[in-house]
């Protein structure tokens, strides 16, 4: 992603530079790039790498950083292919193809003077590489080249020598300069897929990260309080929650229900006949008026069929509220009587099934 803004500026950089005799190489990840070339090379900049993704003109961004006397560098997206890059080794080409004419021309005279057709191709060529310098190391070469050479076209068989040796080597540099565009940009794409490669591999580890302690912190914990509940409703009576190990969010709660889990068992070891009484109940409470057997806690034991059968859930909060109060001997409808049968025990009839229609009925 590229953008506008800078957080580390030429200022910065310039502050920097008296400090630190390092290479400084600035990475321009911004858009657009041109603009501040000038400013980073005065502030000190030794290199300026910029991304080709960046603009369309790459090739004149990395002219202006050689102009401004810094060294230009490519830095390319994991995504992009080595092809966008492929124009700057091209001007390379051109340069070679421009000595490669000029040595055709000297070649084709052989020891006679340059026919003035051929000396025009020449200076054409020459022409052509004096505006695309891309190298520092070119400077020099074309120099001497533009020295010797028309004493060269003129014959001159030490001329002559002297300006291909300089074009020779000028064709080395530019040779060089390719060789070294494309290896770099091979380690770029190599470090852009070994890079893509760590962050699947980090990414993919700190899922499973996630997964353990998600299943570790949550999951675990929730599977034992319904492994533990689901047990004490089919008649276990001692299974509890195992804390040790537990988050430290849900160690209270496993407490609490373990708390509550051995409370009802001291309360049902207090009264051995609890469970009898109840299934004796449960067959008396279908006989005669809609009855309910609750506890001291107004928990309901026991209800008669025609109870559970027509129950109603805003009538029933009602009812249970009704029944709450009958246990402390206050009575009142659709509670018709209340009495104790056992240890904190109380058998409730009713005026009437807790239906809402019936509630409604008995108001009006």
């Amino acid at each position: 992603h590229f953008v506008p803004n800078i957080t580390f500026g030429p200022q910065t950089l310039k502050a920097i530079r008296p400090h630190v005799k390092t290479v400084m190489d600035v990475h321009l990840m911004i858009s657009p790039v041109d603009a501040y070339l000038k400013a980073f090379a005065e502030a000190g900049a030794d290199v300026l790498t910029a991304h080709p993704e960046a603009g369309p003109h790459f090739d004149r961004t990395a002219q202006m950083i050689r102009d401004l006397g810094c060294k230009a560098g490519a830095a390319l997206n994991p995504g992009t292919p080595l092809a966008a890059i492929e124009h700057v080794l091209e001007e390379n080409d051109e340069s070679l193809g421009a000595v490669e004419q000029m040595l055709a021309v000297l070649a084709e005279a052989g020891p006679e003077p340059v026919a003035p057709e051929a000396k025009l191709r020449f200076q054409e060529a020459l022409e052509r590489v004096r505006a695309n310098v891309t190298e520092a190391e070119e400077e020099p070469e074309i120099g001497s080249v533009s020295t010797s050479w028309e004493a060269a076209a003129a014959g001159d068989a030490t001329a002559r020598k002297d300006t291909v040796e300089a074009l020779r080597r000028l064709a080395s540099v530019n040779r060089a300069a390719m060789h070294r565009a494309n290896h770099e940009a091979q380690q770029l794409g190599s470090a852009g897929a070994w890079a893509a490669a760590l962050l699947c591999a980090l990414g993919f580890g700190a899922a499973l990260v996630v997964k353990r302690r998600l299943d570790r912190r949550i999951l675990r914990p929730i599977d034992e309080l319904t492994t533990v509940l689901a047990a004490v409703l089919a008649g276990d009576s001692h299974r509890r929650c195992t804390i040790a190990g537990a988050p430290q969010a849900l160690t209270p709660v496993m407490r609490s229900i373990n708390a509550v889990l051995d409370r009802s068992a001291t309360d049902q070891a207090e009264d051995p006949d609890h469970d009898d009484m109840l299934a004796a109940f449960r067959h008396l409470l279908d006989e005669g008026p809609p009855r309910v057997l609750v506890d001291d806690r107004n928990r309901v034991l026991a209800a008669s069929r025609s109870v559970m059968a027509a129950i109603d859930e805003e009538a029933w909060a009602g009812t249970r509220q009704a029944l709450a109060l009958a246990t402390k001997g206050d009575v009142r409808s659709p509670v018709r009587s209340c009495e104790a049968v056992g240890p904190r025990c109380f058998l409730c009839t009713l005026n009437q099934t807790p239906n809402h229609e019936a509630q409604a009925a008995d108001v009006g």
